[in-house]
């Protein structure tokens, strides 16, 4: 009788630990990741000889899918770009195209002067 009893609490023991190694390897929490940085590029496109604006330059972040075109006025506005190293490309027909490698650690503003298509 008493092996029976040694048996039984022996395994209710085994269960007791194998049940809480088991909740505690399921109530491991992971750490909440920082929030990437974000930031806004804004700037002008105008011609680079008489200062005109230039509107429908096709502004465009160069191997991501984040592009825009420049308004009426010349103007464009990227949002929410991570922050870091890109290259920058504007290109609108009868101008050459403008390229800059660009490091965002903060808002920025650019005016971007085309030369006319030689």
């Amino acid at each position: 009788m008493k092996s029976i009893k040694k048996i039984s609490l022996l395994t209710a023991l085994f269960a007791l630990v194998l049940s809480f190694s088991f909740s505690t390897s399921q109530a491991q929490v992971t750490p909440p990741q920082p929030e990437t940085e974000t930031y806004l590029l804004k700037g002008n496109v105008v011609d680079a000889q008489s200062g005109v604006t230039l509107a429908d330059a096709e502004v465009v972040i160069v191997g991501q899918d984040i592009n825009t075109l420049t308004d009426q006025e010349g103007k464009f506005k990227l949002e929410n770009l991570p922050a870091g190293d890109h290259t920058l490309k504007v290109t609108l027909d009868g101008y050459q195209p403008w390229e800059k490698n660009i490091t965002l650690d903060q808002d920025a503003e650019l005016e971007i002067k085309l030369e006319p298509a030689k």
